[in-house]
């Protein structure tokens, strides 16, 4: 007997997502613990700004970079630290001419 949960359908919607909206754009560890690094390269001198929020839709931060050089950058997610939940966290980034989604998961 399956059952569809919404666990699961959020689960779906992000791995579709994720193949549609490719960017350069790396989160590791992936499932973390305690803190996470997003990792993100920029061609051509632009905006940066990426959002997290848990399986209920709440933002739980937020990162915002104006005008950045050409280059490497890392924001890191203090998942641990900052007393978030164990659980499946969704990463919504605009970065350059790309945006889209990207699953983050967190464990003991």
């Amino acid at each position: 007997n399956c059952k569809v949960t919404d666990t699961f359908i959020v689960n779906l919607v992000v791995a579709v997502l994720e193949e549609i909206h490719g960017a350069d754009i790396e989160i590791f560890p992936n499932p973390f613990e305690n803190r996470t690094a997003i990792t993100f390269r920029l061609q051509s001198a632009s905006n940066a700004y990426f959002e997290i929020f848990d399986l209920m839709g709440k933002r739980v931060t937020d990162k915002r970079y104006n005008h950045i050089l050409p280059g490497k950058y890392t924001w890191y997610f203090n998942g641990g630290e900052n007393g978030y939940a164990d659980g499946i966290y969704v990463l919504k980034y605009s970065v350059g001419n790309s945006s889209g989604i990207m699953r983050l998961v967190k464990i003991k």
